[in-house]
């Protein structure tokens, strides 16, 4: 796997390349620039001896086998390719290949569809769940993003689950809170990332995603839900700006700042799931006493592992 690879090692392996660039030389020498996969992370790769039959080999979103040599370049690990071989695997077999969330998607799909029949607001359940089964079966396999916070297979539906689980509970603090408005705006606030980054398995910035972006992709989608339904239209409105304010500051993105209780808290949810998760990811590795390397999604911030145990915390 990729997490074990080391310095000055030969190498056959079978990866999923999720993005292939033609370069040039400055001796105008065709090379590839390659990006390779497995569930264990990601690894840069170049070919710099160019045949024809690489075109067909080396392509975005395919397995190949790669023969190579693991060398260290501007401090990090990167393949030598000297060959591939293309393999002929279905798309679940695929999946194989891409980093996912550490909880089973069976179990996350469960745990929505519980916080989905506690929508007691029948406009806001109906709008909910037919933006489910429009965004099927895409809602619980792609990443929340392509970098940073659940940057991996059914990283949204994960992120999703973490701040319901969070509402859950703010929800018996602040019982001025509408739940139907609140759990539903969280399920709907980042589908729009589905349009946005086009693929799963190599997610990228689709046209749409450029253009216009997942917010305004999604409250445009749940207004044309809520017109084909014939939703109240202040629901409609509600829904709309819990998707349109979720970012909380226009200057992170969001055309409007929270104005209801509700989207107050889900903006405020949004930030503290994505941020834990950075910092999980963070301190994975390291020893308690020690402290992480910088987190470049926190302010390049270095994070410490506690010695005291979780038990002892609590």
């Amino acid at each position: 796997m990729i997490k074990d690879f080391k310095e000055n090692t030969e190498i056959v392996e079978n990866l999923f390349i999720t993005n292939v660039v033609r370069g040039v030389t400055n001796k105008n020498v065709p090379y590839l620039n390659i990006t390779f996969q497995d569930s264990s992370g990601q690894i840069e790769g170049r070919k710099w001896t160019v045949v024809d039959e690489d075109a067909d080999i080396f392509v975005k979103r395919t397995i190949v086998q790669v023969t190579g040599q693991v060398i260290k370049y501007s401090n990090s690990l990167q393949i030598k390719v000297m060959s591939g071989k293309k393999l002929d695997l279905s798309e679940e077999e695929i999946y194989n290949f891409a980093p996912a969330s550490p909880v089973e998607r069976r179990l996350l799909q469960k745990e929505l569809l519980r916080f989905l029949a506690e929508i007691d607001n029948e406009d806001v359940k109906k709008v909910v769940e037919y933006a489910i089964s429009k965004n099927e079966p895409y809602f619980w396999t792609f990443p929340a993003a392509t970098k940073n916070h659940h940057e991996y297979i059914s990283g949204l539906l994960e992120h999703t689950i973490g701040m319901l689980k969070c509402a859950e509970g703010i929800i018996k603090v602040y019982p001025k809170l509408n739940k139907s408005l609140l759990y539903g705006g969280i399920i709907l606030h980042d589908m729009g990332k589905i349009p946005e980054l086009g693929d799963a398995l190599a997610p990228y910035y689709t046209v749409a995603g450029h253009l216009i972006g997942h917010i305004s992709i999604m409250q445009a989608e749940i207004a044309e839900i809520c017109r084909f339904l014939k939703v109240d239209e202040e629901v409609s409105l509600l829904l709309q700006h819990l998707v349109l304010s979720h970012h909380g500051l226009k200057e992170y993105g969001s055309p409007v700042v929270p104005l209801t209780r509700e989207a107050e808290v889900l903006a405020a949810l949004d930030n503290l799931d994505a941020k834990m998760n950075m910092i999980d990811k963070a301190l994975n590795d390291v020893p308690p006493g020690e402290f992480s390397g910088r987190s470049p999604g926190l302010d390049n911030r270095l994070f410490y592992q506690p010695k005291l145990s979780k038990k002892e915390l609590d």
